[in-house]
């Protein structure tokens, strides 16, 4: 039987430098959205003068991960506060949107990124809870995970050597 994903208790760990895991910050309580979004890369056309002499190149797909939530300032655990000192620093985020308890598995994949981090609004609207809404850049394209990440994350490069070898 498929296994839907419904959001509903999701793990967001962010940990600065983009590193081990086991040292990150779980920003679930601070987060009321959390997207990979994938941009396809533009056709780029370039003309030249024979009969036939259209060349075209798809321009490589960019990544990156929106965040949207309740503001939170503390400077102990709050991500409106984390956002603001490590802006520009690129970090770590491993997404489990399966559940925060869930195991990382074929039928229960996490997202693990490397970002960089731009800080988030300050303030909002009257008598409502002020809201961050960020879009991280993606600095490689995000690994879909089926294991409990542990070190830091994998290169491209190392995911095809890693099945390359297998």
């Amino acid at each position: 039987m498929a296994t839907r994903l419904f959001m509903k208790d999701v793990s967001v760990r962010i940990v600065v430098p983009s590193g081990p895991i086991g040292s990150a910050t779980e920003y679930n309580c601070d987060v009321n959205t959390v997207e990979v979004l994938s941009k396809p890369g533009s056709v780029v056309t370039y003309q030249t003068l024979c009969p036939n002499g259209t060349l075209q190149q798809v321009a490589p797909s960019t990544y990156s991960v929106r965040l949207k939530g309740v503001q939170d300032w503390d400077a102990t655990g709050g991500i409106s506060a984390f956002l603001w000192t490590n802006h520009g620093q690129t970090a770590r985020i491993v997404i489990q949107a399966h559940g925060a308890t869930a195991a990382y598995a074929a039928a229960t994949p996490g997202m693990d990124a490397q970002v960089v981090l731009l800080e988030g609004t300050y303030g909002g609207e009257s008598g409502k809870y002020a809201e961050y809404d960020v879009e991280l850049p993606c600095t490689t394209r995000p690994t879909l995970i089926t294991t409990t990440p542990t070190a830091e994350v994998a290169s491209a490069e190392e995911l095809i050597g890693t099945a390359e070898a297998a």
